[in-house]
Order: C-alpha cells, then sequence, then structure tokens
C-alpha cells in the first residue's frame, strides 16, 4: 500500500515537473495560435467587403454555353 502510494505520488511529481518545463513552449503556441485565428477574422472581414466587388465582375464574365 505505502510502495504504490509512493510511486503513485512519484509519478504525479515527474509529469508535474514534465508540464512545468513545457510551460514555455505551450505559451508559445497558444500565442502563435491566437495570432492565427485574428489574421483569420481579418481576412474574413476584408472578404466580406470584397464580396460586392466579387459578384459584380462575376456577373460581367461570359457565362459557359454563352
Amino acid at each position: 500500500m505505502i510502495i504504490s502510494l509512493a510511486a503513485a505520488v512519484a509519478f504525479v511529481l515527474l509529469a508535474g515537473v514534465l508540464v512545468w518545463r513545457q510551460l514555455p513552449a505551450l505559451r508559445t503556441a497558444l500565442i502563435g495560435t491566437e495570432e492565427r485565428v485574428e489574421a483569420v477574422r481579418r481576412l474574413q472581414a476584408r472578404l466580406e467587403k470584397l464580396q460586392p466587388r466579387i459578384a459584380e465582375v462575376q456577373s460581367k464574365l461570359p457565362r459557359s454555353g454563352d
């Protein structure tokens, strides 16, 4: 019982150390993700602004079969 408890504590401590050492990389990954999400939002906003112009140009293109 005591050995299994000691093994469990050792496992939790080891896992904690491994997670602690990876925190900078995880933080960098999360910051990068936030920046990518913001970039996608900006691109979506630009696309929405361009939609009327895209529709106008498409309406002037010859249709297949014409």
